[in-house]
């Protein structure tokens, strides 16, 4: 697997690149080909170097790889494109910096239950034999054409849902927290999301 590019900060804007926060270009992309029509992974890894994101490229798997530092913690981030004859999506994971113990994968399944009723788009899951915890966004264009205004808003949706319930997930994982009271703590019960 590459080598991790290094992490961003999750909302950057014109406003850092105006007051000088922003600058330097290092985009680890390889070169995007350039046709009349782009391919998936060539918007989304235009779109990020537009923004001046850091990632990686894995053309073999057709993924482009990066970290951003949300308001809870760092977390990778991977782009996924499937171009084949019966799917023309966009997958988007965000990785969260969490092993969950053996003893509380029970109650963040619990947690991710009650997170995914109130997401309007994406879900966390959890692989229950690691105890890995990510967030998955979709776009499925079936004989649409991806925009980069499109890529940005699911893109930018996974990063902040992600980092909006990191605290929540690493209090039920490591400080004992019941998952009904991480969400009232968090202050999205009953709230519906996105």
């Amino acid at each position: 697997m590459p080598s991790r590019p290094h992490p961003r900060p999750l909302f950057p804007s014109s406003r850092w690149r105006a007051a000088g926060i922003l600058g330097q270009h290092n985009h680890a992309c390889h070169p995007i080909r350039t046709t009349l029509m782009p391919t998936l992974l060539e918007t989304a890894a235009t779109y990020l170097q537009n923004e001046d994101w850091n990632f990686d490229s894995d053309l073999e798997s057709s993924q482009l790889i990066g970290s951003v530092n949300g308001d809870a913690a760092t977390f990778h981030w991977f782009v996924h494109a499937i171009e084949e004859d019966e799917l023309n999506a966009v997958r988007i994971y965000s990785n969260l910096p969490v092993k969950v113990p053996e003893l509380r994968r029970q109650a963040i399944a619990e947690l991710i239950t009650r997170i995914n009723e109130k997401l309007g788009s994406g879900n966390f899951e959890m692989d229950y034999t690691s105890g890995q915890v990510y967030y998955k966004t979709t776009l499925d264009l079936m004989d649409g054409t991806l925009t980069q205004a499109m890529f940005m808003r699911i893109f930018m949706l996974n990063l902040s849902t992600t980092d909006q319930y990191l605290q929540a997930i690493m209090g039920v994982a490591f400080g004992g927290v019941e998952p009904a009271t991480a969400l009232e703590m968090l202050g999205a019960e009953g709230e519906k999301m996105q």
